[in-house]
This record gives C-alpha cells, sequence and structure tokens, in this order.
C-alpha cells in the first residue's frame, strides 16, 4: 500500500520540494515527477507501481494551497485539504537530520474537534497504522495558536519533527465542507 505524490501541472521548486519532504517522512509516500501527464496516465502509472491512493499537491501564490486525496481501489476521490501554509524541512530548526524514508506511519489526534480531518488523513494514506516497523513517524493533527489544524510529522525516537509541517485551514469529506477558525 503506497502513496503517490505528484503536483498539479505547473508546479513550481517550493511545492516540489514539500512533496520531496513528505516523502522522505516514510516508505509509504512515493514521489512522480508528474509532466504533462493527465489525470488518467497518473492513475495508470500508480497502478502501475501498486499505489492505492494518489494525492495531486496543487499550488495557490506559490505556496501549497491544496491537497487533494483519490482512492484507486474505489475509482474515487476521497477529498481535499485547503492549506494555509507549510514550513519546510529546512526552514525549520527543530528537525531530526537523518533520514527517516524507512520508517512507517502512525496518526495521532490531539483535539477531539479535530476527528474530520484526522478521519480523511486515516482514508487517504489508507490505515491508521502502515506496516509494522521500530522505527516510526508519527502524523499528529493538532490545533495550533490561531485555533486552526497543524499537522506535524515528528520521529518518534527522537521526538523531533522529521518533515513539513502543514496549517490546514478546512477540508472536503464525503460533500461536507469544513473550515476552522
Amino acid at each position: 500500500m503506497y502513496v503517490l505524490l505528484t503536483t498539479s501541472l505547473r508546479p513550481n521548486p517550493r511545492i516540489r520540494n514539500f512533496c520531496k519532504d513528505l516523502v522522505s517522512t516514510s516508505l509509504i509516500f512515493y514521489y512522480h515527477t508528474r509532466g504533462k501527464m493527465n489525470i488518467l496516465s497518473l492513475f495508470s502509472y500508480a497502478s502501475s507501481i501498486k499505489a492505492n491512493r494518489v494525492w495531486i499537491v496543487y499550488s495557490r501564490h506559490g505556496n501549497p494551497g491544496m491537497i487533494n486525496f483519490f482512492n484507486l481501489d474505489r475509482n474515487e476521490k476521497i477529498g481535499a485539504i485547503f492549506i494555509k501554509g507549510v514550513t519546510l524541512k529546512r526552514e525549520l530548526s527543530n528537525v531530526y537530520s537523518k533520514s527517516t524514508k524507512n520508517n512507517s506511519i502512525k496518526l495521532f489526534l490531539e483535539d477531539e474537534k479535530l476527528k474530520g480531518l484526522y478521519e480523511l488523513i486515516k482514508l487517504a494514506i489508507s490505515s491508521e497504522e502502515i506496516f509494522s516497523s521500530e522505527n516510526i513517524t508519527r502524523i499528529e493533527i493538532s490545533k495550533n495558536k490561531e485555533g486552526l489544524a497543524e499537522i506535524k510529522f515528528i520521529d518518534d525516537k527522537t521526538n523531533l519533527l522529521c518533515g513539513p509541517k502543514v496549517i490546514v485551514k478546512g477540508y472536503i469529506k464525503e460533500d461536507k465542507v469544513e473550515f476552522f477558525n
């Protein structure tokens, strides 16, 4: 079970770096440069590498603005998150310097009010816990000081960030749209 990560058709370097930062957090993510590939070709490629999820990152004003999640097993769109801002690994000060690419993923919810976002991310990676390994990357979903949702990728051994920090202003799941303060 893999997640194919790619960009919209005209990405900039910041969007590509964001995708590469996500890929560096765990072995479930695989990045593919989209080029001029249409959506059907992209899904066909994802199937050929045995990916059952596709995440497409879109830009807004030069930054990641939205991620659409697709389930290839059911040929459906799972949902999307609207991104207010991201902090790339190179911009963070409290970062684990070694690669966590071989880590497994484990989701953590810190605020019960974010249960809908938690469920969406769980569907987008296809499970709450992927693979079994002693090396784990925690995906923590919590609220920040401004009341917005925050997604952090943290190495379980060192308790340091190992991926980008994503500020989420809202999401769509099953035709339900929810925005945070």
